[in-house]
């Protein structure tokens, strides 16, 4: 086998095996893809749960404090009424 022969039959068995090296390397990149795919969907789903949760708290709050402000003005008026009935 000539000298050139011999560094091409190298450099082709180089090359293939970067090759393989990448395409099994793709492979388990494509597997953690998928892992961190399935977590992202996971909290996503989980941020979901707490949005709508904390939504339904703002909502009762809101009507708490609805409910207090009206009470709140409801005995100012009664006490300026009590005021000018002494």
């Amino acid at each position: 086998m000539s000298r050139n022969a011999a560094v091409g039959a190298i450099v082709a068995a180089l090359l293939l095996g970067l090759l393989v090296g990448y395409f099994v390397s793709s492979q388990r990149s494509g597997g953690r893809v998928a892992a961190l795919e399935r977590e992202v969907a996971d909290v996503k789903s989980k941020l979901g749960m707490e949005n709508q949760e904390l939504q339904a708290r703002l909502a009762e709050t809101e009507k708490k404090l609805a409910q207090e402000t009206a009470a709140r003005k409801n005995a100012e008026t009664a006490l300026v009424r009590a005021k000018i009935w002494k």
